[in-house]
């Protein structure tokens, strides 16, 4: 059975849909697990030939998108340099006429928002990290901050449009109440957020300052869902997530419904000690039973 500890739930499902093993999908993974064993139709080898592909393919996929991803930002990016470029030469070209020379005096010509911005792709864009360069870009076009709302609304689904429709006009043209909203309804769950502050990749063309600002993004997003807001929580959280690293997958798995929810170490020591306490007791009683059974034999 340790072996199936390999495999999340979705990878699961998938074993027992190939095995023709019908399975509620709100089934906990213990219990789809149970299910597999206990399948009529249950060969060790064969199971473990199906796990390894299923995730194989999962794997390969999470990869095919995220190489996706950081192509399409690379392309967004060229983008961004070509449209700064071609600002740059046309103001090289353009002759200081009275317009130009009081655009001189008050400052940098302002780069089209529009131009540099694409729409969001809820299948393939990550909500906080489209924001944070969202809104570096409507710095770097020196667009107030007072009008972020109207040109956000132009490039998300038009769902959020109506969402804002039912809220008073005041709220609804606060970016920072928008930008709440819009993280509500895209949320990730804290294990996601961590994953992303461990797992994310800088791509070629994004400079570390860039990197490191979507790094503390991601960190500040994960912590903040856990409502950690102290320097002791903080020290909680990160010895209970090391604790949680030297946990084993097969003991693992008997807390899945609450591992999310474990972020001080000393209550997740405590359930992982009722564990092996439980089990050592196991092993104790079955040696006595079989002595037992052997002597009324």
């Amino acid at each position: 059975m340790a072996y199936l500890a390999k495999g999340n739930k979705p990878d699961l499902l998938s074993v027992c849909e190939e095995m023709g093993v019908e399975v509620d999908q709100s089934s906990k993974v213990v219990d789809i697990k149970k299910m597999i064993l206990n399948s009529e139709s249950y060969v060790e080898e064969e199971v473990k030939i199906i796990l390894d592909r299923v995730i194989s393919d999962r794997k390969e996929q999470e990869r095919s998108k995220q190489e996706e991803r950081e192509e399409r930002m690379a392309r967004e990016a060229r983008q961004h340099e070509l449209e700064l470029r071609k600002l740059e030469l046309s103001q090289q070209n353009q002759p200081l006429n009275d317009e130009s020379r009081r655009r001189v005096e008050i400052g940098p010509p302002k780069i089209q928002l529009t131009q540099i911005t694409t729409k969001f792709d809820d299948k393939h864009d990550e909500i906080s990290l489209y924001l944070i360069n969202f809104e570096r870009k409507a710095e770097l076009a020196q667009v107030p901050k007072k009008d972020w709302v109207a040109y956000l609304l132009a490039v998300l689904p038009a769902e959020l449009s109506n969402m804002l429709a039912r809220e008073p006009t005041e709220r609804a043209n606060n970016y920072n109440f928008v930008k709440d909203l819009i993280l509500k309804r895209y949320s990730l769950n804290s294990e996601k957020l961590k994953q992303c502050f461990y797992r994310h990749q800088k791509s070629a063309e994004k400079s570390w300052r860039n990197y490191a600002h979507e790094l503390n993004s991601y960190f500040s997003e994960w912590i903040a869902e856990l409502q950690v807001k102290t320097f002791e929580q903080l020290k909680d959280l990160l010895i209970t997530e090391q604790l949680k690293y030297r946990v084993p997958a097969e003991v693992r798995e008997h807390f899945l419904d609450d591992w999310i929810k474990l972020k001080t170490p000393y209550e997740l020591a405590e359930k992982l000690d009722e564990y092996e306490s439980i089990k050592q007791s196991f092993k104790r009683e079955i040696p006595k039973k079989l002595v037992t059974n052997s002597k009324v034999v």
